[in-house]
């Protein structure tokens, strides 16, 4: 038998043997699935990939359609002005309010159960405030009604020049009979302010606006 047949008479370069190392020329159809040991997700080389292996890499990186990132992604940062579809990084957010505050206010913000204040400042430190907006509700049972109801200021204004907003609710017979304190209908100082109340069982909400 020549050298080049094996013991069926078959050309050897027919053939891929099973161990070993060859190099085979030409292109080679496979009718059935190829089977190869897997490399490490770090192997760089001209081993063949298997399907497990190309899995394993990509398991990485994200996908196109929504992806889940871990870890702190980042991007470049547009310019104030941008007004497109670019990922707004926080680097952009902060420069943004920054540059939007009127006249470079600075604020404070106070928010607790029934009540709240923004209160805003011309500098960082904070000194010299501005402008001062208070807001919150009541609701409850006044059991002597037409006793007046006393509100006091979470933090107190620099006098009582402020201009005060509320609406009100008698829950009691489901109508608006309180004595509503637009502007003008209540009495105020600094740090508290008064209003009728001619129902028991009442809802108020106000809004104060001064300095």
């Amino acid at each position: 038998m020549p050298e080049n047949y094996n013991n069926n008479g078959l050309k050897k370069e027919n053939f891929v043997h099973l161990d070993g190392n060859e190099e085979i020329d030409g292109i080679k159809t496979f009718l059935q699935s190829i089977l190869t040991p897997t490399p490490s997700s770090e192997d760089n080389s001209t081993k063949a990939a298997t399907t497990a292996f190309v899995k394993t890499l990509l398991a990485s990186y994200a996908k196109l359609a929504s992806p889940a990132f871990s870890g702190t992604p980042t991007a470049p940062t547009p310019a104030s002005s941008d007004n497109s579809t670019k990922l707004a990084t926080t680097a952009f957010v902060n420069a943004l309010i920054n540059s939007k505050v009127a006249s470079g206010l600075y604020h404070t913000v106070w928010i607790s159960g029934t009540q709240g204040y923004i209160a805003l400042f011309n500098s960082p430190a904070k000194t010299t405030r501005v402008a001062l907006i208070q807001w919150g509700y009541l609701t409850g049972n006044n059991s002597n009604s037409g006793a007046d109801l006393k509100v006091t200021f979470p933090i107190a204004f620099a006098n009582s020049n402020y201009s005060l907003v509320m609406t009100g609710r008698n829950n009691q017979h489901n109508n608006d009979t309180i004595r509503q304190a637009a502007l003008v209908t209540y009495s105020g100082t600094a740090t508290s302010f008064t209003t009728g109340c001619y129902s028991e069982l009442y809802t108020k909400n106000w809004i104060a606006i001064g300095k």
